[in-house]
């Protein structure tokens, strides 16, 4: 079951051969007709009976966190409460966060894994959230300092955290 093949790259057109698991026998040809659809379906049917049907590869489960992520993301960039302004109260944005980073969590959890990896990066994020909020008291404006912290850098932490 080789066929030739002529590479896009090769110098003067040479030519290779090329096995493939997908290649059609020279006797079941294209003017073959339907022989051709029938053995490739017997051969298709032995190998469906030859794994039995218990040897099904399990379903992967659902990744809820990844799908609230996509979710997340798009209300972040199709902003439905601009086009429906009752959406609005509803605070979509942080319901999907929320959402998923509770079922990142439930997850990990119920993976017997930790709540997050810890990474170098993340120690750094950590180490400078410290430095931040350490500093804070002898900024000039306390309020803003421990402001910016509380409403963009945790945020980042919490990008961090769901890595």
């Amino acid at each position: 079951m080789s066929q030739g093949e002529r590479l896009a790259f090769n110098a003067r057109g040479s030519r290779r051969e090329v096995s493939s698991p997908y290649a059609v026998p020279a006797d079941t040809a294209v003017g073959a007709g339907a022989g051709a659809t029938s053995s490739r379906e017997s051969r298709a049917a032995a190998s469906v009976s030859a794994s039995g049907p218990n040897d099904a590869p399990a379903e992967e489960p659902r990744d809820w966190a990844f799908t609230w992520t996509l979710v997340f993301t798009a209300v972040l960039f199709l902003r439905p409460q601009d086009v429906f302004p009752p959406l609005e109260a509803l605070h979509l944005a942080e319901m999907s966060a929320l959402l998923g980073l509770i079922s990142l969590l439930v997850g990990r959890l119920s993976r017997r894994q930790t709540l997050t990896r810890m990474t170098p990066e993340f120690g750094g994020v950590l180490a400078l959230g410290a430095v931040i909020l350490l500093t804070a008291p002898f900024s000039i404006w306390f309020g803003g300092a421990v402001g910016l912290f509380t409403d963009q850098y945790v945020k980042v932490v919490l990008v961090y955290l769901s890595r």
